[in-house]
């Protein structure tokens, strides 16, 4: 596996696997100029990684943008056929390493009797991520909200 910065070159892939999600996302994204904004913007800021297969570097496997200045995962996505495989680890961590860890750094995901929340709330508790609020609307979906507290001891001198 290879990690890397996505590029515009990439964007194919990005819908590719967006449109993948869009029925567990349980909404629009390939089609919607909001969405496809997102996707340049966060290209745009260097706030979207992706992992490849080292064999074919053409091969995208997963996908994670983040927020910088709030401090939050934006959007986490692996091809079906790259997941329990390590992919979702590999960017979380790296994602993770991109923000800010002396403060809270937030997810919002899937309730808990949503198809996929299981796996994805596994993934982000795995990564010290606690649930917060587990009855909220995102996008008009109802989701949960997680966060991953100050990893303070990590940064004292």
């Amino acid at each position: 596996m290879l990690i890397k910065a996505l590029s515009s070159d990439y964007i194919p892939q990005w819908l590719d696997l967006a449109r993948e999600m869009e029925p567990i996302f349980q909404g629009i994204m390939v089609n919607d100029t909001k969405f496809q904004n997102f996707m340049k913007r966060k290209i745009d800021e260097k706030e979207v990684f992706m992992v490849l297969d080292r064999m074919n570097p053409l091969v995208v496997m997963g996908i994670i943008a983040f927020s910088k200045k709030n401090n939050h995962i934006a959007w986490f996505g692996v091809f079906e056929k790259y997941r329990k495989k390590g992919v979702g680890s590999k960017l979380l961590e790296c994602a993770i390493d991109q923000l800010d860890n002396t403060k809270e750094i937030e997810v919002i995901t899937f309730r808990d009797n949503q198809p996929y929340a299981l796996p994805a709330k596994n993934i982000y508790k795995k990564y010290g991520f606690k649930e917060i609020d587990k009855n909220m609307f995102h996008n008009n979906q109802p989701r949960c909200l997680m966060k991953r507290p100050p990893d303070l001891l990590k940064y004292k001198s």
